[in-house]
């Protein structure tokens, strides 16, 4: 069995590695394609050497958003490629049963879980963070001085100048203000919204994208799931590729499912974990149906 393991461990994490790639190099492309428009518009600091950073300092963000529907591809491909060559028939006869294969596969998408929420919660992070001080910067809107630093911004014919040097903000509330809520780490969200909370303010946004921000990474597990049935289909010569691109719509529905949940969530009030679990939860459960409707009953 540990050589089975080992086997499918490695065919899917060079797969997802191959489809996480090529993810990445496309959004690379058309990021710098975006972000050249503004070397030499006006601003002399900003360069094309600059730009090459901006888009650089973007790919854990594209990583972290990539990272369960690579999965997905990636565990289609390998568990369909192996159902095609009946190399997957022959771990079945070795011994491999359904739920062997299931635990299997779980323990590949934990590892893949980790990963997520450490590139979610550290290095997009991060990156983000120093990306919009530098182009703050290089644009003039922050400067600093006896009284503490100020943070200008232009909008319309009015100028706006905050300070944030002579009162107290802590780190997350500063991120709260100069970062998007899914760029922000789980702690920093659950102290902007502690800090919203005290002042009266509206948190049901920041709560909601806390929680897709706890079971974001565990989507992960939902995507492996999805991808085992695809190990008992009966593929015929070039019918591979059919099953794989509705494996790959599946997995698009999820996400474009998750982000309508966030936005009715917010309109319609409801409970932030609700809103934030219930994609996953649903997906979760159409996938153990499959599971059992392939493997179990047939």
């Amino acid at each position: 069995m540990k050589v089975l393991r080992s086997l499918i461990y490695r065919e899917v994490i060079l797969a997802v590695l191959y489809v996480t790639l090529a993810f990445l190099a496309l959004f690379f492309f058309f990021d710098l394609v975006d972000e050249m428009r503004w070397v030499g518009s006006g601003n002399a600091g900003y360069t094309a050497g600059r730009a090459l950073l901006f888009v650089t300092l973007s790919i854990p963000g594209h990583l972290y958003e990539l990272m369960p529907i690579a999965v997905l591809i990636g565990a289609i491909f390998v568990m369909a490629r192996f159902a095609q060559s009946s190399e997957f028939t022959i771990m079945r006869t070795s011994g491999m049963g359904p739920w062997l294969a299931l635990r299997t596969l779980l323990a590949l998408g934990l590892g893949f879980v980790l990963l997520t929420v450490a590139v979610g919660d550290y290095a997009a992070p991060a990156a983000d963070k120093f990306s919009q001080k530098l182009r703050a910067l290089t644009g003039g809107q922050i400067s600093s001085g006896a009284t503490g630093a100020w943070l200008k911004e232009k909008q319309g014919e009015h100028s706006v100048a905050i300070n944030v040097g002579g009162i107290k903000v802590t780190a997350a509330m500063v991120s709260g203000a100069l970062l998007n809520p899914e760029r922000m780490t789980t702690i920093a969200l659950f102290q902007f919204i502690r800090h919203l909370q005290a002042n009266g303010q509206a948190a049901q946004k920041y709560e909601i994208e806390f929680w897709r921000k706890v079971f974001y990474p565990l989507s992960c597990l939902v995507m492996v799931v999805l991808a085992l049935p695809f190990a008992y289909l009966h593929f015929r010569s070039g019918g591979i590729t059919a099953y794989v691109f509705g494996g790959v719509m599946a997995g698009i529905s999820f996400f474009l499912l998750n982000n309508v949940f966030g936005y009715i969530g917010t309109l319609q009030s409801w409970w932030p974990w609700l809103a934030a679990a219930a994609p996953g939860m649903l997906y979760t459960a159409l996938s153990l149906s499959a599971f059992g409707w392939l493997v179990l009953r047939r």
